[in-house]
């Protein structure tokens, strides 16, 4: 590790080399009067998350996700419902997911009975 780092490799490249971790390489190379001590000024920037998809990629699958529910919908959603249609029949007929479907089940009310 010593003469890998005064050969001048990185922490992230003799990490990858001993299969370790750059911090602890860091932390070693500290200990052995190498390097500076690994501290919150020594870590290196957070990685950019990306999304695994887009809002317009949701959309191509289920045409209302994300959108906001209109009391309408609330209302036509308690209907069906009622009306034994199945979880799958109304995603596909609301445009959204199961887990919005699912989710919205639980706040409307069904409708009063005549």
């Amino acid at each position: 590790m010593a003469a890998r780092h005064r050969d001048g490799a990185g922490a992230e490249a003799i990490a990858a080399e001993l299969g370790r971790t750059a911090n602890s390489v860091r932390y070693k190379l500290y200990d052995l009067g190498l390097g500076p001590f690994p501290g919150p000024n020594t870590t290196p920037a957070p990685l950019v998350r990306t999304p695994a998809y887009t809002m317009e990629d949701l959309r191509k699958v289920h045409p209302n996700s994300h959108k906001p529910w209109e009391p309408e919908d609330d209302e036509r959603l308690a209907r069906r419902a009622a009306e034994g249609a199945t979880v799958t029949e109304l995603m596909a007929e609301f445009g959204r997911n199961e887990g919005a479907i699912t989710s919205r089940l639980g706040r409307v009310r069904p409708p009063a009975q005549a």
